[in-house]
């Protein structure tokens, strides 16, 4: 059996059939600190944008955004919930589930209504 010298780190070369020294390992990974700098950065772009889009204003919803999912319901809806109702095919479950989506989908819409509103309101109280 052969044995390798501790003081060093070693391994078997077969080819040589001898210990040779062992390279230390590279580090080719990217440390912490430029993983932190990346993270950095990108935090930055991510909530300079949100900004720009003006989703972390008080409001949190862009108003031409609502009034255009007010008038996509208005439109889809009405007849989307007669098409539910008439088909044959889907299951009392099946059509309660759809009508549910329908419902949840005016719920959201009026939600982000009334945020408008209460945005509107404080802005005209500060005024």
């Amino acid at each position: 059996m052969k044995t390798a010298p501790i003081d060093h780190p070693t391994a078997w070369n077969p080819t040589t059939g001898r210990f040779d020294r062992v390279p230390p390992p590279t580090n080719s990974t990217p440390g912490w600190r430029t993983f932190l700098f990346v993270l950095l950065i990108c935090s930055a772009f991510v909530v300079s944008g949100c900004e720009t889009l003006g989703l972390m204003s008080p409001g949190s919803v862009p108003e031409a955004w609502v009034r255009a999912d007010r008038a996509t319901w208005s439109t889809i809806a009405p007849e989307f919930a007669a098409y539910i109702e008439e088909d044959a095919s889907l299951t009392p479950s099946q059509k309660s589930n759809r009508l549910a989506l329908l419902a949840d989908w005016d719920l959201r819409v009026r939600a982000a209504e009334q945020s408008l509103e209460l945005v509107d309101l404080a802005i005209e109280a500060l005024e």
